[in-house]
């Protein structure tokens, strides 16, 4: 009797162990399913992240082509610096007016390289410049007369992060003004010249008069010579 007590006991038991164990299961089951479920969302939303970050990676490659795309269109040579001096843009018109690629300027500090263009003039300085105009000697040996126009480069939030320098060849503008102030210069001197012999024809006149009247004079009266 014992020994048939103790095998149901032990089925009982048994039985617990199973219920528990099937629970157990249900739970974990549950906790399964559950995890599927979240793992789809998050699957879901990070393939939806990883769309938007393509679209704004493509957005800001086509604004940045398009920026691009607009400086090199640009008539005038575009430099821009960070705060410690060294280029990180270079144009192509500057190339053009410079004679020097970009591959041969970015990262150099604009100031040192700028100089050594400028030569025997004035170097340009690290103080704020607003507008100026000098020689520059291409890499060529080439002379131009350029201006500098100089701007502060801020961020959204208005903090400066550098500088914009834009460059443009002025020697054919300067030729055209040297000729035009020469063609002034020698219009005034015919002006003047004109001036100067009306100046001088008016007395002229009245002496050639005078002399006319005293020959006739002399001629009617020689007793007066």
């Amino acid at each position: 009797m014992n020994s048939v007590k103790l095998k149901r006991e032990d089925f009982k038991l048994l039985e617990k162990a199973f219920d528990s164990f099937n629970r157990s299961t249900s739970r974990l089951k549950e906790s399964n399913n559950f995890l599927q479920r979240e793992l789809k969302v998050l699957n879901l939303q990070l393939e939806k992240k990883n769309k938007e970050l393509e679209e704004s990676l493509r957005e800001k490659e086509s604004a940045k082509n398009y920026l691009n795309n607009i400086l090199e269109s640009l008539t005038a040579g575009v430099i821009v610096i960070n705060l410690e001096n060294s280029i990180t843009v270079f144009n192509r018109v500057a190339e053009e007016i410079t004679g020097y690629s970009s591959g041969k300027t970015i990262g150099k500090n604009f100031y040192d390289f700028f100089n050594k263009l400028l030569r025997s003039n004035p170097s340009l300085r690290k103080q704020k410049i607003s507008k100026t105009e000098t020689r520059l000697i291409t890499q060529e040996g080439t002379k131009l007369f350029i201006s500098i126009y100089t701007h502060h480069l801020r961020d959204a939030k208005g903090k400066t992060i550098g500088k914009i320098i834009i460059i443009q060849d002025i020697t054919r503008l300067k030729k055209l003004e040297e000729q035009a102030e020469r063609r002034n210069r020698l219009m005034a001197m015919g002006e003047l010249a004109v001036n100067i012999a009306h100046e001088i024809r008016n007395p002229l006149g009245s002496i050639e008069l005078f002399a006319s009247l005293l020959k006739r004079e002399l001629k009617d009266n020689p007793d007066n010579l």
